[in-house]
């Protein structure tokens, strides 16, 4: 590609998007300015003046993030309406509202699938009459109602492992160390935990009731894009080895 020339005598070049150019500049005449018009008509690019032009233009879409799109839609299948408030971790309200925590008061590992997940596991544990109760009629720091705490994370891994979401679903309370010592199969009867019976009749109440599919449905689609970024997420994320 030929290059125009205005003087032999004085020659600087620019290379720039893979392009080379010989611009020719004069000391007398040549100068920033007019180096920067040619470079603009070599690429084709119109100058125009913005300074006083205001950008204005409507916007008619916003941008969702796709898991919490596939949440919000499973627990509006189940009658659940969600809010949110930094003025909670997680509440039912006995009448339909479940308010999980912003993002900006939870913790990094938090996420509102797992939450919903979480808190729908405990209504399935606590049976048709917690959903006329506060926070599912549990008390949040009751000792005596640990049992219930257990029999929610089994529930929740039975859930998770279905689609291969344990890790992904994990708990992120003062109970980790419960759930990432569970077994194989959370819901085996082989020791003497109490907790095991609840999450088995919960099991049971799940795949009789209307909420089974739209919590298994909701996990499937969330492993469908645990996969699609499987090679690209860094190590610390909670999307790496979700299993």
């Amino acid at each position: 590609m030929a290059h125009p020339q205005l003087n032999k005598n004085s020659r600087s070049t620019i290379v720039g998007s893979g392009w080379r150019f010989n611009i020719v500049s004069r000391r007398t005449q040549d100068t920033v300015v007019q180096r920067a018009s040619f470079f603009r008509v070599c690429l084709g690019i119109r100058r125009t003046d913005r300074s006083n032009e205001k950008t204005v233009r409507n916007i008619h879409q916003a941008y969702s993030d796709p898991i919490e799109l596939i949440w919000l839609h499973a627990a509006s299948q189940m009658g659940m309406r969600i809010e949110r408030s930094s003025e909670v971790n997680a509440s039912w309200n006995g009448d339909g509202v479940l308010t999980i925590g912003s993002s900006e008061s939870l913790d990094p590992d938090d996420c509102l699938a797992q939450m919903i997940l979480h808190e729908a596991c405990h209504a399935l544990c606590e049976g048709p009459e917690s959903l006329n109760k506060q926070d599912w009629g549990l008390e949040s720091f009751n000792p005596a109602k640990k049992i219930h705490e257990h029999a929610c994370l089994r529930l929740q891994a039975a859930f998770a492992d279905r689609h291969g979401m344990r890790s992904f679903f994990a708990s992120t309370t003062v109970f980790r160390r419960y759930y990432d010592q569970l077994p194989l199969d959370p819901l085996a009867d082989d020791d003497d935990d109490p907790a095991i019976a609840m999450a088995r009749d919960a099991f049971a109440r799940a795949i009789a009731g209307p909420w089974f599919q739209p919590l298994d449905d909701a996990i499937r689609r969330t492993s469908i894009v645990a996969k699609v970024i499987a090679d690209i997420v860094d190590p610390k994320s909670l999307w790496h080895s979700p299993r």
